[in-house]
Parts: C-alpha cells; structure tokens; sequence
C-alpha cells in the first residue's frame, strides 16, 4: 500500500521538534496545543512509529523521530523550490528583525545594507532594544529573527521551518572595565556598579557573580541606553563589564589583581 505524506503534518513536526516543545510550535503556528498534539499523533499514526519521545517535563526526538528530522527538511524545502520556480514568484516578504543595542551601529548598518542590496524583494522592519525582551519578542513570534546576546536572561533559541524564526546569539569575551584614570579602586566595598536595568542577563551575571565571592555593591548609574552606560563608565561613575569591541579608548581592562569575579567566557 502507497503510503504519502502529508506535508502539513511534516510542517508542523519540524515546528515541534525545532523548537523543542508544544507550546513553542503552537504559538508559532496559531495553534492551540491541543491541536498541534493532534497532528502529530496523525504522523505518528501513518508512520506507525513514534517520532517524540515525552515526559511530564521533557520531549526528545525518538530514532525514527531523528531519521524523519533530515528528510522533513529537504521535503519542506523541495517544496518552497517547487513553488518558486513553477510560480515564477521571488522570494519577497518582510522581515521583523529584532537587535541588541550592544552590537557595533557600522558594522551593523554595513550588513543591513548589503543584505538591502542582495534582497531587494525584502522589506525590514528593525527594532533594538535589550537582550532578554528581545527574545522574549522572539517566543511571542513578533520577530522573525533575533541577534542577541548570551546571557542568564537570554537564552538562545533556534526554529526553521520555511519561515525564518530563528536566534543567533553572539559569543563576544566580557571584561571588566573602568574609567582611563579612575579614581575607583575594585578591591574595595561597596562596588559602585554601572550596568542596564532589568532584565539585562549582563546585570544579572554582575550581581550573581558578585553575591558568589560576598561581595557588597551599589548601582552607581543605570540607563537603558547603551551609549549612556558607555558615557558613565568613562565619566568614572562606576565599573561594569562590556563586550571587548564596546570598550572604548576612555576606558581601560581591570587587571585580574583587582580580585573581581571571573567572567564565564
């Protein structure tokens, strides 16, 4: 008996398993989770096999589930192909594109108006704000594609499924960093801190790291604005830590003699 897949259900198994949940795919697919659970059991019927592996807490690929992963992926993309080319349609869309203020404004723009010029077809709609809200953003499907940060706050997450959703998360070294010339020795308590307010991951590492060693502190000054924490840092209103390519040639590495926490690298 011939057997054909359905490529809805193949669709909505690459949300799943790509995403790593029910929930996720659902919100994704503006589904109720109830029906998503049912498509899969649909898959899974004409298969024969389980493709999810599920507990209270966890859902993992089965090894049917992994060898179906590979094949949904190419069926998904043939198909956009298929479409295309007996379509004659480009490849045009919009694209809510969400990035963290931290990454250098040149080096940025430079990408966006390469990738302007390589996908004319493609309109964008920007927005830059911190880390974590940036991916909360992501969760709530309001962006299709996030840069962002790793942080305690900001945890990657990766989907592909024709529609681009996806995080890429930047793994930049931090340093701790004071004023050229300052006036604040790190040694001692309490640490005037500059840092983003909440629910900036880099404020969180801080005061986790901080608390670790007993070590006492005090918010020094805090802006959600990136540029203003960089204008304090050098005004020497605080220490904080910044991505290497953030510090500037006011500001000067604090030496691991200074006994502050480690930075995870």
């Amino acid at each position: 008996m011939e057997m054909t897949l359905d490529l809805d259900l193949v669709r909505c198994f690459l949300h799943v398993a790509e995403s790593g949940g029910f929930t996720r795919a659902s919100r994704r697919l503006h589904l109720s989770q109830s029906a998503v659970s049912l498509k899969i059991q649909r898959l899974e019927d004409l298969l024969g096999k389980k493709v999810f592996e599920r507990t209270s807490r966890t859902l993992s690929l089965t090894g049917e589930g992994e060898l179906l992963l590979g094949y949904a992926r190419r069926l998904i993309a043939l198909n956009e192909e298929a479409v295309r080319a007996v379509s004659g349609r480009t490849e045009g869309g919009h694209l809510n594109l969400g990035i963290a203020q931290q990454f250098g404004q040149k080096t940025l723009f430079r990408l966006l108006s390469r990738f302007r010029r390589t996908h004319p077809d493609i309109t964008l709609g920007i927005e830059t704000g911190m880390s974590g809200q940036l991916m909360q953003g992501l969760e709530d499907a309001r962006f299709d594609l996030v840069i962002a940060a790793e942080g305690p706050a900001a945890n990657p997450v990766a989907v592909a499924d024709g529609i681009i959703r996806d995080a890429v998360v930047s793994r930049e070294p931090m340093r701790w960093v004071r004023a050229t010339g300052s006036q604040i020795d790190p040694r001692k308590n309490p640490l005037p801190l500059v840092v983003l307010p909440p629910p900036c991951g880099h404020r969180q590492l801080i005061l986790e790291l901080l608390e670790r060693q007993k070590r006492s502190w005090r918010v020094g000054y805090t802006s959600p604005s990136l540029p203003a924490v960089q204008a304090a840092i050098e005004a020497d209103c605080g220490i904080g830590i910044l991505p290497v390519s953030l510090i500037t040639p006011r500001m000067r590495p604090i030496p691991k003699s200074a006994a502050l926490p480690a930075l995870p690298q």
